[in-house]
């Protein structure tokens, strides 16, 4: 194995304040937010092989008392496996997990980069299987051939989803 490969979700470790957040919160609500699609170039035979993904990643606070949300969306450019230049079609959705902060204390000391830090590791492993099925159900909706996002076993590095992913702050 390479050295430069990503840590897996085992190696990595969470910051305090996210370990913090999640000890002390609960998922009440998931919803899908935001979806687009298009074919751009199809044709007869295509297979789908590299996928150009961009996280978005986000954090809102309601108007309820100790509540906030985690936005998790994902872009895919979804390539020819025999022309990788050629983009057959886009995919885009961003789902939205809502919790409770249990500690009242501790949700009015919470700043929106604490947030936006558990989004990019808690916020993620919660919405993954949502943005994986919503991938693979909308490319067959619009009769393309399978698109599969990769399981995060062994691939997920929140630091690097954070630094790279696009903030936002609302959907």
């Amino acid at each position: 194995m390479s050295t430069d490969s990503p840590p897996s979700v085992a190696a990595w470790e969470a910051p305090p304040i996210v370990k913090e957040i999640a000890r002390n919160s609960a998922v009440v609500a998931i919803n899908l937010v935001k979806f687009e699609g298009q074919v751009q170039d199809l044709r007869a035979g295509d297979l789908i092989d590299t996928l150009g993904m961009q996280f978005k990643l986000g954090a809102a606070r309601p108007p309820e008392p100790n509540y906030f949300s985690a936005f998790v969306g994902i872009d895919l450019d979804c390539r020819a496996k025999n022309e990788p230049a050629r983009s057959v079609a886009t995919i885009s959705c961003a789902y939205a997990a809502k919790y409770i902060v249990k500690d009242s204390e501790l949700f009015c000391r919470l700043t929106d980069d604490d947030f936006v830090s558990f989004a990019s590791i808690n916020g993620v492993l919660t919405l993954w299987p949502y943005l994986r099925e919503f991938s693979n159900t909308a490319a067959q909706r619009m009769m393309l051939p399978p698109v599969l996002l990769p399981f995060l076993q062994g691939v997920f590095n929140p630091a690097e989803i954070l630094k790279k992913a696009q903030r936002i702050d609302k959907l």
